[in-house]
């Protein structure tokens, strides 16, 4: 009978633990925080009526998880980039460990029926990775590894082409299937890049919402 009951109020517990963790207040409206986790450098995307989201995970295994929302706000794991991380020994708490390191910042994109996720382990050799997976609930595979890049984005514009941001601005153009042997583009790299912007998200803006916002922001000046 005691078992039963410690059973039963450890349930109760759990139920009143989940309700309370929980930001959807089921009337069409949300409270924050959104979700009620440690979730650093959230990178989200949308795919059709889908939402995607990657955080850090630093040391820990399996990393880099991957969540799905229809609303966001709603949020549910659905896999993990990779189940372990095993570059250097110390990935395997031989010859030291890789506490407070490890997967950092991952950028996510979707682009021509894939996902592509990169990211730095944030140790030495700087190295970066590219995974790749047509189905985000399914398995991740290592697509290439290339150079490091701090804080990085990845972009695909519409010819094609494939960049990759990071830095406080810097831009280097990639090779389309992101494999190895990256080219700068000093071009475009700014003369004095930004000393406070970090983790800078390209995108494209058709130019019928630039044209909108232009006209907003003429209505704002003349009110």
């Amino acid at each position: 009978m005691k078992r039963f009951l410690i059973t039963a109020i450890m349930s109760v517990c759990a139920l009143t633990f989940a309700s309370a963790q929980s930001s959807d207040n089921g009337d069409g409206t949300f409270s924050n925080p959104v979700i009620w986790a440690d979730c650093p450098d959230p990178d989200v995307i949308r795919v059709g009526e889908d939402y995607y989201f990657v955080s850090t995970t630093m040391h820990l295994m399996p990393g880099a998880p991957i969540m799905h929302s229809k609303d966001l706000v709603n949020w549910e794991i659905i896999s993990y980039i990779y189940d372990r991380f095993e570059e250097t020994p110390r990935d395997s708490l031989e010859e030291g460990t890789v506490y407070g390191r490890g997967q950092w910042a991952t950028s996510l994109r979707y682009h021509n029926g894939k996902f592509y996720a990169y990211f730095t382990p944030n140790d030495q050799p700087a190295k970066g990775y590219v995974y790749t997976t047509e189905d985000p609930r399914g398995k991740w595979e290592r697509h290439a590894v290339i150079p490091h890049f701090h804080d990085a984005s990845l972009f695909f514009d519409t010819d094609g082409r494939a960049y990759m941001v990071y830095g406080t601005g810097q831009i280097t153009e990639l090779k389309p299937d992101l494999k190895p042997e990256p080219k700068p583009i000093p071009e475009n790299v700014p003369e004095k890049p930004s000393k406070v912007n970090e983790s800078m998200r390209p995108m494209r803006i058709p130019e019928k919402m630039i044209n909108e916002a232009k006209k907003q922001l003429k209505t704002d000046v003349d009110k």
